[in-house]
C-alpha cells in the first residue's frame, strides 16, 4: 500500500465519524509500536489539512527492561516531527495490588487515567488511540472463546465518550506495516507481543494465521463485519432493555435495586439476562467479573423452591429473595472486603491548622499537604487522585477534611460550572457504600479536593501563581 493510498483511507474514516473538527486539540497515544508510530504519522501528514494540533503521550508502565529506551524512541520521534511530547511513568505493580487488578487491567486503568488527566490540562478535545481491524477481530475470537454475548462481541467504537477516537479502525495490520515500510519509518518491537503465553498472542500468532490459511485468507474484515452487526444489534437490544428494565424494578438507588420477580420471569430468557445485567451494572459501574454463571445463579432464585436465598457476586454484590422479588445490594466494606455486617460510616469531621498532617481513620488514609515552589511543581502532573498541586492563595488554613453531605457542590478541574458531588460519584462509578470514606478537603468554606479524585477548577495553578501547595492522601 502507498503511503498517500493509506492516509487517504485515513481520511475517509475520520471524515465519515467526525472524529476532528478545525483547531482541534488532539493528543495522541504513542507505545512506540508499529500501530502508534503509524497513528502518530499519519496524523502529522494529515494535520495541516485538518487543522489540527498534535501533542504526543507516552506512558512507562514500568514492567519491561525495555521501558526506558521505549520512552527515549517516542520523544525522538516526537521531536522528529515537531510535535510536543509528554512521557510519564506509573508503578502498574503497585496499581493492580492495590485495586485488585491483572496486570492487563492495571496497565490499562493507568494508560486511561493518564490519557484523560493530560487532555484535560492541555485542552485536548481529543485523544486518538491506534487500534486497527486485527485488534477487532482478536477481540471478537477471544470473546467467542470466553464463551461471551452480544456485548462482549461487539466492535471498538470509531468514536468513544465523545473523547477517544480509532482513525486507524478501518485498516489491518499489514495495511499499517506496509505504510511504515512506504515512509521508512521505524518503530518498536515489544517482545512481550511474542509470548504465546498470553492468549491473545496466541490469537493473534496462532488462530488467525491458521483461520487465514485453511478457511478465509480475508477472516480478519469479516470478522469485523460481525462485530459491527453485533454492536448494532446489542444498541437495539440495550435501548430494549432500558424500557423492560423500568417495568421491572421495584426500586433504584446506588446502593440496591429491587427487581419484581413475577414480572422478569415472564420476560423471554434473553431479555431476562439482560435486566439482571443491567441490574448489576447499575450498582457496581461496569460489568468487570460478571460471567455468564453469575447472571444464571441470580435468575435462579427467582424459581420457587429454588436452593437457598442469597447469592454472592464480585464486586461486593449480594442477591436475596425478598417475598415475590429479588433484591440486589452493594455491600459496605469491612478491613478492606465487602462485609455484610460492616457498618456504615458515620459523619465525620477532622480540622488542620497549618501545614502538616491530618489522620482521617474513619476512611484509613491520612492527607499531608505542604507549601512548594512553583518551580518545583513537576511538569505533567495529575488532576488530584493521589496527589495534588493547588494555588496557595486558595489554601486558607484552617482546612476542614470530612466526609460527603447532600447537596455538596464544587467545580471540577476542567468544568466552568459547579457540580454536585453526588452527581460526580455518580459519573465516576464510585460505589454508594464508597461514598461517605473518601475525605473532602474544605477550604473558607469551599470543596477545594475530593481526595484522591479531583481538584476544584478554582484551586488550579495558573500562570500568575506565586507558589504552590501539594497535597498527598497516603493509606494510614
Amino acid at each position: 500500500m502507498k503511503a498517500q493510498d493509506f492516509t487517504e483511507r485515513i481520511r475517509r474514516t475520520i471524515a465519515v465519524h467526525r472524529m476532528f473538527t478545525a483547531g482541534d486539540e488532539v493528543l495522541v497515544a504513542v507505545s512506540g509500536g508499529a500501530d502508534s508510530v503509524a497513528l502518530l504519522r499519519v496524523l502529522h501528514l494529515l494535520a495541516p489539512e485538518l487543522e489540527l494540533q498534535l501533542t504526543a503521550a507516552h506512558l512507562n508502565h514500568g514492567l519491561r527492561p525495555e521501558a526506558d529506551r521505549d520512552a527515549a524512541f517516542v520523544r525522538r520521534l516526537a521531536a522528529e516531527l515537531d510535535i510536543e511530547c509528554h512521557v510519564a511513568s506509573r508503578d502498574v505493580h503497585a496499581l493492580g495490588r492495590r485495586e485488585g487488578l491483572c496486570l492487563e487491567e492495571a496497565g490499562r486503568r493507568a494508560r486511561y487515567t493518564f490519557f484523560e488527566d493530560l487532555a484535560r490540562q492541555r485542552g485536548c478535545r481529543r485523544i486518538a488511540l491506534g487500534h486497527h481491524m486485527d485488534d477487532n477481530a482478536e477481540q471478537v475470537l477471544l470473546g467467542l472463546l470466553r464463551g461471551s454475548g452480544p456485548a462482549g462481541l461487539s466492535a471498538m467504537a470509531p468514536v468513544r465518550a465523545g473523547r477517544f477516537v480509532r482513525p486507524l479502525i478501518d485498516v489491518t495490520r499489514a495495511d499499517i506495516h506496509r505504510f511504515l515500510a512506504a515512509l521508512g519509518c521505524g518503530y518498536i518491537t515489544d517482545r512481550s507481543n511474542l509470548d504465546t503465553r498470553f492468549a491473545r498472542n496466541r490469537v493473534r500468532h496462532v488462530l488467525l494465521p491458521l483461520l487465514k490459511s485453511a478457511f478465509n485468507p480475508r477472516v480478519v474484515p469479516a470478522l469485523n463485519r460481525t462485530l459491527q452487526i453485533m454492536a448494532e444489534e446489542d444498541d437495539w437490544a440495550r435501548r430494549r432493555t432500558e424500557r423492560l428494565f423500568g417495568q421491572v424494578a421495584v426500586s433504584v438507588d446506588d446502593a440496591e435495586v429491587v427487581l419484581a420477580a413475577a414480572p422478569l420471569r415472564g420476560l423471554h430468557t434473553a431479555a431476562r439476562r439482560r435486566v439482571v445485567r443491567l441490574a448489576l451494572e447499575r450498582l457496581r459501574g461496569n460489568l468487570r467479573r460478571i460471567d455468564f454463571a453469575h447472571v444464571q445463579q441470580v435468575l435462579a432464585l427467582l424459581e420457587p423452591g429454588g436452593a437457598g436465598d442469597r447469592l454472592h457476586l464480585p464486586g461486593g454484590v449480594v442477591v436475596r429473595r425478598r417475598g415475590e422479588a429479588i433484591a440486589l445490594r452493594v455491600l459496605p466494606v469491612a478491613g478492606g472486603r465487602p462485609h455484610e455486617d460492616a457498618p456504615e460510616v458515620s459523619a465525620f469531621q477532622h480540622r488542620l491548622d497549618d501545614f502538616g498532617r491530618v489522620r482521617i481513620p474513619e476512611a484509613g488514609v491520612e492527607l499531608r499537604f505542604t507549601p512548594l515552589a512553583i518551580e518545583k511543581v513537576p511538569a505533567g502532573y495529575g488532576t488530584g487522585q493521589r496527589v495534588a498541586f493547588f494555588d496557595i492563595d486558595s489554601v486558607k488554613f484552617p482546612l476542614v477534611v470530612r466526609n460527603f453531605r447532600p447537596g455538596d457542590r464544587f467545580v471540577p478541574l476542567g468544568m466552568r460550572g459547579s457540580k454536585k458531588v453526588a452527581r460526580f460519584f455518580s459519573d465516576c462509578k464510585i460505589q454508594a457504600s464508597r461514598r461517605r470514606r473518601i475525605p473532602l478537603v474544605i477550604s473558607g468554606g469551599r470543596i477545594i479536593w475530593i481526595a484522591g479524585r479531583r481538584i476544584d477548577q478554582r484551586a488550579r495553578l495558573t500562570e500568575r501563581s506565586r507558589a504552590a501547595v501539594r497535597g498527598e492522601l497516603v493509606l494510614a
